[in-house]
């Protein structure tokens, strides 16, 4: 079993290229989950806020008659 240095080289630089591939795409796939979860929790803020907007509004309507 001959195996040349320059063939053992390139396998050893095709597999650290692979994990660093795989950690950047494993990064960037996390920081898309952190971010739909921060608007997830945007939208439900806002409809709390817009029921309670609601709300006053009907009270204010409820006074003035």
């Amino acid at each position: 079993m001959n195996i040349k240095l320059e063939t053992v080289i390139t396998i050893v630089i095709l597999i650290i290229g692979a994990g660093v591939a795989y950690g950047s795409l494993t990064t960037r796939v996390t920081e898309l989950e952190d971010k739909t979860d921060m608007i997830l929790q945007m939208s439900i803020d806002v409809s709390v806020i817009k029921e309670k907007v609601s709300n006053i509004e009907k009270t204010i309507n409820n006074t003035r008659d």
